[in-house]
């Protein structure tokens, strides 16, 4: 989402690293309106906050339509993991997997007792390096023959 030479040669408007995952400009340009939509949300969330502390002093017109603004925010974006948010179903399969994959020393059977995904503590799940990659894999979703572990996509 920055407009730097590394930032460009990413997304593909530039010949260099040709090995290099070149995403969609579908995939550019949900996250970029991702962002958008996350921090526009934070700013209202802000803003309800303030007003709902000074109700007598501000009056706001329809703020339930705000809230309900904001709920639907959160359900059509809230795959991005933006700050304060919670790791999604995908950001759990990738952490699962990631734990079988550490701790099996691959000259035997995978270990067993390894943790679900859905039963891993939010706090204890990994955040990611790449938001452009992890949405590009969120859009194919995965299947782990190792594990047994697998995600749908979303859409």
């Amino acid at each position: 989402t920055h407009a730097t030479k590394q930032g460009y040669n990413r997304i593909g408007r530039s010949e260099s690293a040709p090995g290099l995952f070149r995403p969609s400009s579908h995939h550019v340009s949900e996250l970029a309106l991702l962002y958008v939509a996350a921090i526009a949300a934070l700013e209202l969330k802000s803003f309800c906050e303030f007003v709902d502390r000074r109700p007598e002093l501000i009056g706001l017109t329809n703020r339930s339509g705000i809230g309900s603004l904001l709920d639907r925010l959160q359900l059509v974006g809230g795959h991005l993991w933006y700050v304060g948010q919670m790791p999604s179903a995908f950001d759990r399969f990738v952490e699962a997997n990631k734990r079988v994959w550490q701790a099996w020393d691959k000259s035997g059977p995978i270990p067993a007792g390894r943790q679900a995904p859905n039963e891993i503590p939010s706090e204890e799940v990994g955040y990611y390096t790449d938001p452009l990659e992890r949405l590009h894999q969120m859009h194919i979703g995965g299947n782990e023959m190792t594990t047994g572990f697998s995600h749908r996509p979303m859409w």
